[in-house]
């Protein structure tokens, strides 16, 4: 059992990194800045990082928080919301109006009057006519003014408050993508592990049925048994072969879903070193009821509560209307505008007979005046009910699905805790009653046969047992772990911070162990 002795586990380590920040007055950590937002960097964006051939835990896990695609996006969405957090603080705009009235498109109509008078003092005849306003801008009223809203009741301050609670949400959705990352690394691991162990095991065997072939072969030679005993070991090692090949293809598949868990588009590694035999027991579910308030998807929702009040006090405030104020310069052009008249009479002494002409241009008259004006809507049928109402549904949704969200992961936490236990007993005495006596029974027959005491028969089945006891072993180990990942992952914190008691297994010399 050399590759699987001492288990110096990290996932408990690493996840007392990922959530160490979780413990502080509920505040989210926050994400790194992509290294992929920094223009000058030499080496591109999308080149594979330096993977060591043999990959421990620890350096799994940490090219995963660089690596995970997953993460990456995260952090691109809390900059997108510390930006929408600058956005919601700015001011409206100032406006500017253009706005030209009484602009015409054809020449008003001229007028003409004649009139024809007798007096005792004379005869007079008089005649005049007018021309009318020519098109264009000639007579235009065009007014400049800029005008600009002012918000009242909070509205600003509300919506600065409404996003950078939704930032702190976003927050806490990075910090449970970070551990889901860092579970989903650990299983691939403990994987890897159990089917490089598996592997191990089967050269193991076919080691011994090549060994067990030689000696069927010689004894065969030596007349001491029937040839049909050689034959049958040689069927048996064909079999431990083709088992061999297909171990080693398990081997490739889990290489390459822990390749896909790190975030590597290859598995540029060749094996995965560490153990799995540290276990420990676990501590009452009781002391883990109470730890589970740290799990980020417990601890986010006082944050998606804040969120939920913040968007209810905003739609409060828009029930106050703003304000609009102008101010303007307003100008009115007189257009250019001819008249003509001429007279004749008489006043019974002498003929009297006049011409005049008169014209206005636009260039010798305009009038200029200021603009000033305000704007109030009448808050008379809309004052923002359904909005307000809606959002404080919304805060009474956000305290059920909080209710759900505790339910679901203490359950989860639950049946994870039972898994763990029972994992963690039949490890155990897998380890402390059941492998000592099959190992001592196969290396006795091994022994005996070798001796001739003991036939194929007998060599075949406590070969098959103990390789099968270490199959099991190895089973109940990656349960274990697995079990133990799912179980810290809900409580949001490592299992050794909470009284978990580690019982050590036995001290190997194998070369693949990994000590602390």
């Amino acid at each position: 059992m050399g590759v699987l002795r001492v288990l110096p586990f990290l996932f408990p380590l690493m996840l007392a990194c990922a959530t160490a920040d979780v413990s502080r007055a509920g505040t989210p950590p926050v994400p790194e800045t992509p290294k992929a937002s920094t223009p000058e960097s030499a080496e591109p964006v999308d080149a594979e990082p330096e993977v060591p051939k043999e990959i421990t835990l620890r350096q799994a896990a940490a090219l995963a928080l660089v690596q995970s695609p997953d993460l990456a996006a995260y952090t691109w969405e809390v900059r997108a919301a510390e930006a929408r957090i600058l956005q919601a603080g700015l001011r409206p705009n100032p406006e500017l109006s253009l706005e030209i009235e009484d602009l015409r498109w054809n020449e008003s109509a001229s007028t003409r009057v004649e009139a024809f008078s007798i007096a005792t003092d004379g005869l007079s005849y008089e005649r005049e006519r007018e021309g009318g306003l020519k098109p264009g801008l000639g007579t235009a009223e065009t007014t400049i003014s800029l005008s600009q809203v002012i918000e009242l009741g909070g509205k600003r301050m509300h919506r600065v408050r409404l996003a950078e609670t939704e930032r702190d949400l976003v927050q806490w959705d990075y910090e449970a993508a970070r551990i889901e990352v860092l579970s989903g690394v650990t299983r691939a691991f403990v994987e890897l592990l159990g089917a490089q162990d598996r592997l191990r095991l089967q050269v193991e065997l076919t080691a011994f049925a090549e060994r067990v072939r030689e000696v069927s072969a010689a004894r065969v030679e030596a007349g001491q048994v029937s040839p049909l005993e050689l034959t049958r070991a040689e069927t048996e090692l064909a079999s431990m072969r083709i088992a061999r090949d297909a171990a080693a293809r398990v081997v490739e598949a889990a290489r390459v879903r822990l390749a896909g868990a790190i975030g590597l588009r290859e598995p540029n590694f060749d094996r995965a070193v560490g153990g799995m035999e540290d276990v420990a027991t676990p501590p009452s579910f009781e002391t883990l009821f109470a730890a589970v308030e740290k799990n980020p998807d417990l601890a986010r929702w006082a944050d998606e509560m804040d969120q939920r009040l913040a968007a209810l006090e905003l739609e409060r405030a828009r029930r106050v209307p703003d304000v609009t104020v102008a101010a303007g310069f307003r100008t009115a052009g007189l257009d250019t505008a001819d008249s003509e008249a001429w007279s004749v009479g008489t006043d019974f002494n002498a003929l009297s007979a006049g011409l005049r002409r008169s014209d206005t241009g636009l260039s010798r008259q305009r009038e200029n005046s200021i603009v000033l004006g305000v704007s109030i809507p009448l808050p008379l049928r809309n004052r923002n009910q359904g909005a307000i109402r809606e959002a404080e549904y919304l805060v009474e949704k956000a305290k059920a699905e909080r209710e759900a969200a505790e339910v679901r992961v203490r359950s989860s936490l639950r049946a994870a805790y039972e898994d763990l236990q029972r994992a963690a007993e039949t490890a155990l005495r897998i380890r402390n009653e059941v492998m000592p006596g099959a190992r001592s029974t196969f290396e006795l027959t091994q022994e005996g046969y070798q001796q001739g005491k003991f036939g194929f028969l007998e060599v075949l089945d406590t070969q098959r047992t103990l390789f099968d006891v270490q199959r099991q072993y190895t089973d109940a180990l990656i349960e274990y772990h697995a079990a133990l990942t799912g179980v810290e992952r809900l409580s949001g914190q490592p299992l050794s911070t909470l009284g978990g008691e580690p019982i050590e297994a036995e001290a190997s010399s194998g070369e693949n162990d990994e000590h602390p």
